[in-house]
């Protein structure tokens, strides 16, 4: 079963992912919004080209800047191993939950 994080547990949850990435992190979210200190966890990938960062986000078609603020996109360009992808996140639901069958 799926573990909604917030606050605390979600920080503790992603800097641990994070710094024990070896090849690649991805990071599948309908928003993604970010604050100082996930910006300072996010900081060790952004030089290296041994970690891929994937990013998979938006619930918003056509209104990016509504999944995503546009200074957290341009914070993320400047990352050296980077993907991102603009996807209907309902979509992703169904093909989870029938993954599961």
């Amino acid at each position: 079963m799926s573990t909604f994080l917030t606050g605390e547990q979600l920080e503790d949850k992603l800097t641990d992912i994070i710094w024990n990435a070896k090849r690649y992190v991805i990071i599948i979210s309908p928003f993604i919004k970010l604050d100082d200190h996930v910006r300072s966890i996010f900081d060790k990938l952004k030089a290296t080209h041994e970690i891929h960062l994937i990013l998979v986000f938006g619930k918003n078609e056509g209104y990016k800047q509504k999944s995503f603020r546009e200074d957290d996109f341009e914070y993320f360009k400047a990352f050296k191993n980077i993907s991102y992808f603009i996807i209907k996140i309902f979509m992703l639901n169904i093909i989870v939950m029938n993954g599961k069958d």
